[in-house]
């Protein structure tokens, strides 16, 4: 390839780029974002050698090259590379959540599990309740004034109603008389800051309730005595040989519980199958139960707080779609009928199998 200065080497780059990444390689093969970073790299060496610019530049993100990068980064970390909490998980983890919670129900296995039944609910992001690290809370920095706001839910953000729509402001004596939480996201993605959205009692299923689960992390907080603003909710106590400290949920002890949990349920799962196991799979999860429930695409949007399509990539084909996709399928039963007498008279006997 010749080599020089101009903008023509940077649009044969883009289109090299694009090649690498739809698989038009020696071996066949799609390329990984920072295997394609690297093969740019490699000729933005080789054009500087030659004291020639180097063609590709990272930082121009109207560049073809970087725009393909980019594209690549992103679909590698979509939601789509995460699996969804099938029931057998969840029953496993709230089993395992309640043993440990007799003996210790600020430790990590019942914090996880409580965060993970209201997120079925909200479809939390990870900041939105964990943190990076466990001693460091993370914050977003707005405005022009640079004003930083903690952006993990705080306890200020969980108001509880009862029935008559009063507050109640004694968590502990009056815990009995709650009906529903609303819940108030400060900041967040879509840019729709101070939105509010409430959540009732599941009567029907008291061990799903999300204002059970939203009610215990508050708790959690009173007693480990936290303060009501400023201060995650996300925490627990870690126990260790010289003391027990309060520390913050994190991605990393989220994935470790739920890869454990999924290991217990599922004994011969793969390494690659595991990997999806992680907190991202608690938003993943949301999706999908409203998916399952036939909720139209504005409702899950509304409730689950997504400002445009993307959450078209969190949708899964799960066994009780499959199940519905039969149901779709099947013909009203005077049509069945109907079918079977005309198959059974024409002697098709074999098509008539699973009705007998």
């Amino acid at each position: 390839m010749a080599i020089g200065n101009g903008p023509q080497f940077g649009a044969l780059l883009g289109m090299y780029a694009q090649s690498l990444a739809e698989g038009h390689t020696l071996q066949r093969k799609e390329l990984r974002s920072q295997t394609i970073r690297e093969y740019l790299e490699a000729i933005n060496l080789l054009f500087t050698s030659h004291s020639f610019d180097a063609p590709v530049d990272f930082d121009d993100k109207k560049s073809i090259s970087t725009n393909v990068y980019d594209s690549v980064k992103t679909w590698e970390s979509e939601p789509n590379q995460r699996t969804y909490m099938a029931p057998e998980v969840l029953a496993a983890l709230m089993t395992k959540a309640a043993a440990v919670a007799q003996n210790a129900p600020d430790s990590l296995i019942p914090v996880v599990c409580d965060w993970v039944l209201l997120s079925r609910y909200t479809g939390f992001r990870l900041c939105e309740y964990g943190q990076k690290t466990q001693t460091r809370i993370e914050y977003h920095t707005v405005g022009h004034n640079q004003k930083r706001i903690m952006k993990a839910m705080q306890r200020s953000d969980f108001r509880f109603f009862d029935a008559q729509g009063n507050v109640i402001t004694d968590l502990i004596n009056d815990r009995d008389r709650v009906v529903s939480v609303e819940i108030t996201w400060r900041v967040q993605k879509n840019r729709r800051n101070g939105q509010k959205i409430t959540w009732v009692a599941n009567a029907a299923f008291p061990l799903l309730c999300p204002v059970q689960a939203a009610l215990r992390i508050a708790t959690r907080s009173i007693r480990l005595g936290l303060s009501e603003s400023g201060v995650p909710l996300g925490c627990y106590i870690k126990t260790s040989a010289k003391k027990n400290k309060v520390v913050y949920i994190t991605g990393n002890v989220i994935s470790d519980v739920l890869r454990a949990v999924a290991k217990d349920v599922y004994p011969h799962i793969t390494d690659s199958e595991l990997s999806l196991y992680s907190a991202h799979m608690l938003r993943v999860s949301a999706c999908v139960l409203l998916q399952q429930a036939n909720k139209a695409d504005h409702y899950i949007k509304m409730r689950l707080r997504w400002a445009g399509e993307s959450y078209q990539v969190y949708l899964r084909n799960t066994p009780i779609l499959a199940s519905q996709h039969i149901d779709a399928a099947n013909l009203p039963a005077n049509a069945v009928s109907l079918l079977v007498a005309e198959l059974t008279a024409l002697d098709m006997g074999v098509y008539t199998t699973f009705t007998e």
